[in-house]
């Protein structure tokens, strides 16, 4: 059974991949992230493991992948959606994880919203196309409910849960997370909207746009994966 991590940036990915990198039954790509996932379309090894943020392909594509691989499934990572604009738009930033002198494709509040509303719009695509390939997993139970998360996700996957996934913050190859948070599981990241104006430095108290303004462009997002209760 081959496995692909999708979502857009900010939702736990990596997280998700690492978790599964230490399965036996599953051999990872080379890299963290496979960006040319459906460029072109191919068939995958059927113990394939890899990621992919939404950016990179659009439903067709996804769709045409899935019906040429059946036997791939798919994790969906979510995360609180006010936390995943909070998380973009600060690292986003000029001069953030290696980056030059410029802000990210997604580093704006209105980039951000937009981002996130895509990858809504795919995710409810492969739930209405392939509703018994797909899992969605929250970060927050990833971090906080490891062991059980990851016995859902094998049992999903039909492979065997391996004692090493609780072990994944050591596994983390990609080199910026590494370097913030090491071989911790790193709790800090949840519910950063509800201390909106100390997170980063105070980087939110700051700006000319109203953040908590932002949240309310996407209640209805915020709802869809129940971060409302």
């Amino acid at each position: 059974m081959s496995v692909v991590v999708l979502s857009c940036g900010r939702t736990g990915t990596n997280v998700a991949l690492e978790i599964l990198r230490s399965a036996p039954q599953l051999s990872a790509s080379s890299k963290p992230e496979n960006k040319e996932l459906v460029q072109p379309v191919k068939k995958y090894k059927e113990n394939y493991l890899t990621k992919c943020d939404t950016i990179y392909f659009n439903n067709e594509l996804i769709n045409y992948l899935l019906t040429k691989n059946p036997h791939m499934k798919v994790i969906w990572t979510v995360r609180d959606p006010r936390d995943i604009i909070l998380s973009k738009i600060f690292r986003g930033q000029p001069n953030t994880e290696g980056r030059g002198n410029w802000t990210s494709a997604d580093g704006t509040p209105e980039a951000a919203i937009s981002d996130i509303r895509a990858m809504v719009m795919k995710y409810e695509n492969i739930v209405n196309n392939f509703p018994d390939r797909i899992m969605l997993v929250k970060l927050e139970d990833m971090i906080s409910e490891t062991e059980d998360i990851a016995k859902k996700m094998c049992k999903f996957i039909g492979i065997e849960y391996d004692e090493g996934m609780l072990a994944f913050p050591s596994r983390m190859r990609n080199s910026h997370k590494t370097k913030r948070y090491g071989n911790k599981v790193d709790k800090t990241q949840v519910s950063l909207w509800s201390k909106v104006n100390e997170i980063y430095g105070g980087f939110f108290s700051n700006q000319k746009y109203d953040i908590n303004e932002t949240f309310k462009d996407i209640e209805d997002i915020i709802k869809y994966f129940n971060y409302d209760v």
